[in-house]
């Protein structure tokens, strides 16, 4: 069992004391290359430093109301601003009801 913290190998000591001795923590998962070319992608396509990734497909049950409901309430507090872009991807064809969501959402635009 490959885990990435010395927090998850506690839990896995507390609810699968099956596997002590077959455990291994490996906290740097993210080789320098991998990251090198992220940073080049994230380059070309223009995006910040720093960003939240939502990769999902907009459909209905990936559930983007949660997100935008999220939005909102960081909004009401006043905390919007201190928030990275979030970076949607997906087909277009699927986005118009997420777009509908987002006009609706008071203080939040896409």
């Amino acid at each position: 069992m490959m885990l990435s913290s010395e927090d998850a190998l506690a839990d896995r000591g507390a609810f699968y004391p099956a596997s002590r001795n077959r455990t291994v923590v490996t906290i740097d998962l993210v080789s320098g290359a991998i990251l090198a070319r992220a940073d080049k992608a994230r380059q070309a396509h223009g995006l910040p430093a720093r960003f939240f990734f939502l990769p999902n497909q907009f459909w209905i049950h990936k559930n983007h109301r949660l997100v935008i409901e999220a939005l909102k309430h960081t909004d009401q507090i006043g905390a919007l601003g201190s928030l990275a872009p979030i970076i949607l991807t997906g087909r277009i064809t699927y986005a118009a009801a997420l777009l509908a969501l987002f006009e609706n959402a008071r203080g939040v635009t896409p």
